[in-house]
């Protein structure tokens, strides 16, 4: 798969940019960090601050950012984690409806964890994204979804490191409406890159 290079993202980045991210539930595979851990429900801390860092330095101190998160634990979450730690905008595309998403009994913890949190955020607009998007119908809503966080943002950021439907989905939209995507998994698996 090929994506934008580093230098075409930052060439991109300016004030008032909207970032849509995509991205995998269980990042801990992709990083290969306890890859059969069943148990979904926390973060390995250590990775969480890496991926705070690396994206305070991928934005170079951009503040006038919005951010759109698809609300699935994993890279959604994080990036909804980073825009409410530094107090950017925060747009929330969520499947179906909050009480739908917030009811579902998942079978490996695939809920954000900081559901409730995020969704409590005085900077967050909420958009529930049913099947039925800009008058065309969508056979799953994460489908839609998928297709407003593309046709909302200026560019993707993706963190994509190993085949996966939804993520795979959402970055092939980006592509056919020729979307700059930077994987930012290539930042994060580089070991302390300077």
């Amino acid at each position: 798969m090929e994506f934008c290079k580093l230098k075409e993202f930052k060439n991109q980045l300016k004030d008032n940019i909207i970032i849509g991210a995509t991205g995998h539930i269980d990042i801990e595979k992709a990083l290969n960090i306890n890859p059969k851990k069943e148990d979904l429900s926390e973060y390995d801390e250590n990775l969480l601050d890496n991926m705070y860092k690396k994206l305070d330095e991928l934005l170079n101190g951009l503040k006038n950012i919005t951010f759109i998160s698809g609300m699935a634990r994993g890279w959604d979450e994080i990036i909804a984690l980073f825009a409410i730690k530094n107090n950017y905008n925060l747009i929330l595309a969520i499947p179906n409806s909050v009480k739908w998403h917030k009811n579902r009994i998942y079978k490996k913890r695939v809920q954000a964890i900081f559901y409730d949190r995020i969704l409590e955020y005085k900077k967050a607009k909420i958009y529930e994204i049913n099947k039925i998007y800009n008058d065309k119908f969508y056979y799953y809503s994460y489908f839609a979804r998928n297709q407003f966080i593309v046709d909302n943002s200026d560019i993707i950021l993706t963190f994509y490191g190993y085949k996966s439907g939804g993520t795979l989905d959402c970055i092939k939209r980006a592509k056919k409406l020729n979307k700059c995507i930077f994987n930012f998994y290539e930042i994060i698996r580089r070991k302390d890159e300077k």
